[in-house]
């Protein structure tokens, strides 16, 4: 697999959480204090992106071991989209979305770990390690909130 198809996947896949939460920001929109908190992780989402778009541009054209990548890719991918489809048509409760985004997150931290050292080029690297870093202050953000709302 070629880097940059690689990086577009990984946009796809930030781009498909950012949707996710953005479903969570709308079905709890009541709640001034979560919609505040999906409203940020979905402009991180997006943030991260635009990352990966930026390393796709500014990447060559290197060769990869598909066996590594399509199948992780694929398989997040569909896990995500499934999850989508099932919170678009539920409610979905606030802690159950809270526990549904630290899971999320925590795949997606653990893919990005996965991938942290997998490349020759140095900036790639450190583009998953600083991904990775940031799912882990999204899983600290989330479980703080979920803590707040189970005490209230």
């Amino acid at each position: 697999m070629i880097v940059s198809v690689f990086l577009d996947s990984c946009a796809a896949i930030e781009n498909l959480v950012g949707q996710i939460y953005t479903i969570f920001m709308e079905q709890q929109a009541a709640s001034p204090q979560l919609a505040a908190l999906w409203r940020k992780t979905v402009s991180e989402e997006q943030n991260h992106e635009q990352q990966f778009l930026l390393a796709k541009r500014l990447s060559s054209s290197i060769n990869t071991k598909p066996e590594v990548f399509t199948k992780r890719l694929e398989k997040l991918t569909e896990d995500l989209s499934r999850c989508k489809v099932q919170i678009e048509a539920t409610s979905v409760s606030p802690a159950e979305s809270l526990h549904l985004a630290i899971k999320i997150e925590e795949n997606l931290a653990e893919f990005h770990l996965n991938h942290v050292r997998l490349f020759y080029d140095e900036s790639l690297n450190m583009l998953f390690e600083s991904m990775m870093l940031a799912d882990n202050e999204h899983i600290e953000a989330l479980k703080r909130e979920l803590i707040s709302l189970q005490n209230d």
